[in-house]
């Protein structure tokens, strides 16, 4: 009788233990086409370089270049505010120090100052001058101008030097008895402008002017000494200045190909 009851007690614990093997199956069966039916593969089977990948890269650089865009126009904003002289005008002050020399007016009947200079003053406008009608000889070298505008008034002017400011034209409205002009180591980049009938002495050294055409007899028929050193001039073919006596032109790399008979026939040529 015992060991029948081992026995059966035997075959149930081995079912049992078969029946415990047995029903772990049956979920991992269930979970399978569950798996199957969602039609999604596993995170780490996707395929690497695809367009879920793509998409983030592109967007990314593409702001990226979006962020570098906008930096460089806020440096270049910053540089030009930079390179914008401070606004300086002409003021009572600089008058008071800069006027010199009392004249007889050219009618004789008064006295008024005819010079004036205010040299490295940093100025920007110097509209205060139309009133002085009187002068006839200004320097405003040095300075931050970049209009001569309000020098039209000034028809008695006989002398004007403004070196090393930042004009980049000469235009100027015709004066008459204008003789003598400096606009050393400005912007200038040609002659457009220039046509004072007794002007006899125009400098423009260190300046960006590359050819001399633009200079005309019928304009500057008074020029008699013209100074060009330090431009970019590779030719003097154009030039119609007749009673020029004296060009001075260095003759580097950018002159190879001056015209210098013609020099030698109206005056002098120097280096």
């Amino acid at each position: 009788m015992s060991p029948s009851r081992e026995g059966g007690a035997g075959s149930q614990s081995a079912r049992g233990e078969g029946g415990t093997r047995s029903e772990p199956s049956e979920p991992r069966g269930r979970a399978r086409p569950r798996s199957r039916g969602s039609g999604r593969a596993p995170a780490s089977a996707a395929c690497p370089g695809g367009m879920e990948d793509e998409e983030p890269e592109e967007e990314e650089k593409k702001e990226q270049g979006e962020e570098k865009e906008e930096d460089e126009e806020k440096e270049e904003e910053v540089r030009r505010r930079l390179s914008e002289p401070v606004p300086c005008p002409l003021t009572e002050e600089h008058l008071k120090e800069g006027l010199s020399l009392l004249s007889k007016t050219s009618n004789g009947l008064a006295h008024a100052y005819v010079k004036f200079e205010a040299k490295n003053k940093g100025l920007t406008d110097i509209s205060l001058l139309e009133g002085f009608i009187h002068l006839r000889y200004v320097d405003l070298s040095k300075n931050k101008l970049k209009d001569l505008a309000p020098l039209s008034s000034l028809t008695q002017l006989l002398w004007l030097k403004v070196d090393g400011n930042l004009l980049t034209s000469a235009s100027m409205q015709e004066l008459p008895y204008l003789q003598v002009i400096s606009f050393d180591r400005n912007r200038i980049m040609d002659f457009e402008g220039i046509t004072h009938p007794l002007l006899a002495n125009l400098s423009l050294k260190e300046n960006k002017i590359e050819t001399v055409q633009g200079l005309s007899h019928n304009q500057l028929f008074s020029l008699e000494v013209l100074e060009l050193r330090g431009n970019r001039i590779k030719t003097t073919a154009g030039l119609g200045v007749s009673k020029l006596k004296k060009l001075y032109l260095v003759r580097d790399h950018y002159c190879r190909e001056a015209n210098r008979p013609f020099l030698l026939r109206e005056g002098s040529w120097h280096d």
